[in-house]
């Protein structure tokens, strides 16, 4: 068993009337009728395996609510399976992002709206972690005073930092970052989505994985995210995270869950 502390915190932010993101939390999401201005958690637990999970709604208000929250409750679901031992992460992974699109799909059908979702999954198990996502929530990982991007952004600002047009951080603040290339809630005549999922050994070594809606990492470079991590060691570091943001302009939803790998029940 590993030693976790993991952290979380979700915002309104300070120009949306309503909370679009949510999140799945070791099996804890933001359900329907909770308050939702702002949610926070802070937790140390010794487990072999844990799952965790972002989503930001797309379509505006209620409509983007229910898509994130659709999303957070297929992946709870989901959880129990990966609880078997001999459970097929990677295809378990890959159902449960399929299931949920299919079934937001569904729900734009029925009420004849265009609405949808990003996601960032990670999941670990043993010595191993897994990833999922689509659309611009992001993954993160600091180990050895170094703060790497483990997923890859769906927007179209991405697209033109690869092809050498945008710099990296240009394209964090360019326009084009909102416009999404694939998310959760595309019907299949208009884009088969294609999740980006990894595998990769999970070392002794403390390690910390940090997943983001764009409300965060729209505001905050890597520099400034890798130095409140490391600054901020003995506070909630997802509320610390956010509490930047905030500072700043703040315009979108805010979620940040972190998850703090420390090893086994030997260390402290």
């Amino acid at each position: 068993m590993k030693k976790i502390h993991y952290t979380l915190c979700s915002n309104i932010g300070k120009r949306r009337r309503r909370n679009e993101d949510n999140y799945c939390c070791n099996g804890e999401i933001l359900e329907k009728n909770q308050e939702y201005s702002k949610v926070t958690m802070d937790r140390t637990v010794y487990e072999s395996q844990g799952l965790f999970a972002v989503f930001d709604g797309i379509g505006g208000l209620q409509s983007g609510e229910n898509a994130s929250r659709l999303a957070a409750e297929e992946v709870q679901w989901y959880s129990e399976k990966l609880k078997k031992y001999d459970a097929d992460v990677e295809l378990i992974l890959k159902q449960c992002i399929m299931g949920i699109n299919e079934k937001i799909c569904v729900e734009a059908r029925e009420k004849n709206r265009n609405i949808g979702t990003t996601a960032a999954v990670f999941y670990f198990r043993d010595d191993r972690g897994y990833i999922i996502t689509i659309g611009d929530s992001r993954i993160y990982q600091l180990i050895q005073g170094r703060l790497l991007q483990v997923s890859r952004d769906d927007n179209v600002a991405s697209e033109m930092e690869k092809a050498g047009i945008l710099t990296p951080e240009q394209a964090r603040k360019h326009m084009a970052r909102h416009s999404l290339t694939q998310y959760l809630g595309m019907p299949k005549e208009e884009l088969t989505i294609q999740p980006h999922y990894g595998v990769f050994p999970i070392s002794d070594e403390h390690q910390i994985f940090i997943l983001c809606t764009d409300g965060l990492w729209g505001e905050l470079g890597n520099t400034q995210i890798k130095n409140i991590l490391q600054e901020e060691k003995d506070a909630n570091l997802a509320e610390a995270l956010v509490k930047e943001v905030l500072k700043k302009e703040g315009k979108d939803n805010i979620t940040v869950l972190t998850v703090e790998i420390m090893g086994g029940r030997n260390e402290r």
